[in-house]
């Protein structure tokens, strides 16, 4: 072998030697209490400045390879509402596929979680709105940045949710929703967002309870909507489904008069 040749061999070995003790000193460092306080002050402040709203992550636990778990969630709106809280949320994903440009989520467990989301009867935008206006720009960077590298893959396996409260309440269309769930297991076989595949192996929903309320709806004038091609149509299919001591309470107009209830105390299909 050429003298070139080999000190071009042994310069691309030290660089890749180089290039893996980086990773693992990154690797070591992000697993210190203290790095990972600093990551979750630069997170949080990164958010509340783009948005100009109360943002707190109160801890966050990197341990490779898989585990992310974050603790005390909270944001609020514009109108200092609360928009969001969760006590916990813990991500498992390969952290190593991010190299190969691959987001594997073996499972996402979310728990004691409160979601509020209104419109004002005089303004049909929600409060949740401010986000994607504050975060436009940084939208248009992440576009422009996929067109130019190589795309990259996503895949989920299993959702867990626990002690969720949400409450939707469309004041400037009518509606009026709240759901406390106790329990709710996904599993997926397949998931693919560009061509809207959701193939579900099973779906648990335990102890839900709805109150859907619709007030005096706007009239709305008809407007011709395009039809979408059949490769962007939603496809979902579900293998089991399991309801248990489900109840969903149905109202029209006056919120004193239930006009429909539905109880689903076991239903396996």
């Amino acid at each position: 072998m050429a003298p070139v040749f080999k000190k071009l061999l042994k310069t691309l070995s030290w660089m890749v030697f180089i290039g893996v003790l980086i990773f693992l000193m990154i690797v070591s460092l992000i697993q210190i209490p203290s790095i990972q306080t600093k990551i979750v002050q630069y997170a949080t402040n990164f958010v509340s400045n783009k948005t100009h709203t109360k943002v707190e992550i109160k801890n966050i636990n990197i341990s490779f390879p898989k585990s992310v778990v974050i603790e005390g969630i909270y944001l609020e709106d514009i109108k200092n509402d609360t928009l969001i809280y969760a006590k916990k949320a813990k991500v498992n994903i390969a952290l190593y596929e991010l190299l190969k440009r691959k987001i594997a989520i073996n499972s996402i467990a979310i728990e004691n979680t409160n979601i509020n989301l209104y419109s004002t009867k005089n303004d049909s935008l929600f409060n949740y709105n401010f986000l994607l206006t504050a975060f436009v720009d940084t939208t248009e960077q992440a576009k422009t940045i996929s067109q130019t590298s190589h795309q990259w893959t996503f895949s989920l396996d299993n959702i867990n949710l626990k002690n969720i409260r949400v409450r939707y309440d469309d004041q400037y269309g009518g509606i009026d929703v709240s759901t406390k769930l106790k329990n709710l297991e996904l599993g997926i076989d397949n998931l693919d967002l560009e061509k809207s595949i959701y193939n579900i192996n099973n779906l648990l929903v335990e102890n839900m309870r709805t109150t859907i309320h619709i007030g005096n709806l706007p009239v709305l004038s008809k407007i011709d909507s395009p039809i979408l091609p059949a490769e962007n149509k939603l496809k979902i299919s579900v293998k089991k489904i399991e309801l248990k001591k489900n109840s969903i309470d149905y109202r029209i107009g006056d919120k004193k008069e239930l006009k429909n209830q539905f109880n689903a105390d076991h239903l396996t299909h």
